[in-house]
């Protein structure tokens, strides 16, 4: 007997979640695909999932939504004071959804509302307090960019825009960009 294997550790079963020798090579080669996405994403390893940026480097991050469309990828942007957050996320025809979180009857409002009206976009929906209110829990509403870019660069200018006119950011803003990702599997 070989001193240098262990015959104990040998074995035919396959890895879990795997039905054959080809969802083990798929398996490999998504994880490969996995590393490959991590190493792209700015500042990024395999634990983090947000980083600081400035509102130059806008551009590149939305850029990385309309890159990766072989997985669900998901890119938040938050100015420090956090009282808007902007969500992008790829669709499957190619294009992207992009929408607005912000506090009900707050300045933020009035300056998306603003914004959004000068920029001929559609304004989000007028509604009650809901039912279920809380004196002094905010109220939030979400707004859908319509109609949206379809191309990285005019939606990143438009995201740009927001954050200047609505947050009074500065090409020295620091900014906050979350991203996560999953693999979609057949």
């Amino acid at each position: 007997m070989n001193e240098f294997v262990n015959y104990n550790k040998r074995s035919v079963a396959l890895p879990q979640g795997c039905k054959n020798l080809l969802d083990v090579i798929q398996s490999l080669e998504e994880q490969k695909a996995q590393q490959q996405v991590i190493a792209k994403l700015p500042g990024s390893t395999m634990d983090d999932t947000s980083v600081t940026g400035r509102l130059l480097e806008i551009g590149k991050y939305v850029g990385l939504v309309f890159e990766f469309r072989e997985i669900i990828f998901t890119l938040t942007i938050t100015p420090p004071d956090e009282r808007l957050i902007l969500t992008i996320h790829p669709m499957e025809n190619g294009s992207a959804h992009a929408y607005i979180v912000f506090q009900m009857d707050s300045r933020c409002e009035v300056a998306v509302r603003d914004f959004l009206a000068r920029r001929g976009l559609k304004p989000p929906v007028e509604s009650a307090l809901p039912v279920t209110f809380y004196p002094g829990v905010p109220v939030q509403i979400t707004c859908d960019i319509v109609p949206m870019p379809t191309c990285a660069s005019i939606l990143s200018e438009l995201i740009t825009d927001l954050f200047r006119n609505v947050c009074e950011a500065t090409e020295d803003t620091a900014l906050r960009f979350s991203y996560n990702w999953a693999f979609t599997y057949p």
